[in-house]
This record gives C-alpha cells, structure tokens and sequence, in this order.
C-alpha cells in the first residue's frame, strides 16, 4: 500500500510505493551538477551535500506560549554556535536549480544530526524552483558549526511523468 502526498502549491502528486521512487544516483548528480548548482566535490551515492552560508536568523525563545518575539539577524564567515531554547532560519551557500523533471528532498546529514541538531522537515522542494534553500534548525544540546560545513543534503527525485504546474 502506497502513502499519498500532494503538495499544495502545485498538482505534483507523488505516489510512494516500495520500490517506485527513483532517486538519481551519483553518475547523475555528478553529470547534472553545474545545471543543478551544486559542488562535484560533495555529490554522494546518492544524493549530494549542501553546505551552511553565514546567513543566520535567530529567535529567542521567550517562554510565552511558544512564541518567538525577538528575531535577530548576523552574518559571519566564522563559526555559528547554536543553543537551545532558539530556532534558527539558515540558508544553504548554494543556489539550486530542481529541473522541471525532477523534485527534491532535503535532511539533515546525519553527522550533524547525531550532534543534536534538528531540520524542521520543511524538505520538500517542487520542480523548477531557483534559490538558495531556507533550513529551519533547532538544537537540543549547545552545537558549534563551521560556517560552509556540508550540512543537510539533498536527493533528487524524478517524477513519473512531467508536472503541468513549475515552482
């Protein structure tokens, strides 16, 4: 039985079945990589690593209701250290080209994840959208990350025939 997902913005429907989802492997990524906007260098098996630009957002928890009333803005070439009790809007260094072919699906590597920190799952990423990537962080325990660190990565999906409506 296959798990239904339809995103709202668009009419792409991805139906997800064992074994029906293809991700593009390494021979793919590396040959695609220029159009995609991405590193040859960081390709993988099967998907390729985006790194951490110095372009923070930060939101102090406030402990009201949940809400985060004090955004503060930095950009550093340096180290960022996130902390609990923020949530952070970062951006990826790479702008990324998602062909009208394709979708993508964004996570957090897992070194960086084993570290404490957490992607929000705004992952998924709609054909023909041109951008840089916004990551939504949190962290349970203090992290310190090199700015430019490959830190979430992202594979790339093909669709199952073309999509009617481009990001």
């Amino acid at each position: 039985m296959g798990t239904l997902w339809r995103t709202e913005k668009s009419a792409t429907v991805i139906i997800l079945l064992e074994g029906c989802v293809m991700v593009e492997p390494y021979q793919w990524l590396i040959a695609h990589a220029q159009t995609l906007g991405v590193d040859p260098a960081l390709c993988g098996p099967a998907s390729v690593d985006l790194r951490l630009s110095g372009h923070i957002r930060t939101a102090e928890h406030m402990g009201t209701m949940g809400r985060y009333p004090c955004w503060s803005e930095r950009h550093t070439d340096a180290t960022v250290l996130f902390i609990p009790e923020c949530f952070y809007l970062c951006t990826t260094q790479e702008t990324v080209h998602i062909p009208e072919t394709h979708c993508a699906l964004l996570s957090m590597r897992s070194t960086w994840a084993r570290h404490g920190i957490g992607h929000k799952m705004a992952g998924f990423i709609d054909p023909g959208f041109h951008g840089q990537l916004t990551l939504e962080i949190d962290v349970s325990v203090p992290v310190s990350v090199p700015i430019y660190a490959p830190f979430v990565q992202l594979a790339f999906v093909r669709l199952t025939e073309p999509t009617v409506y481009v990001y």
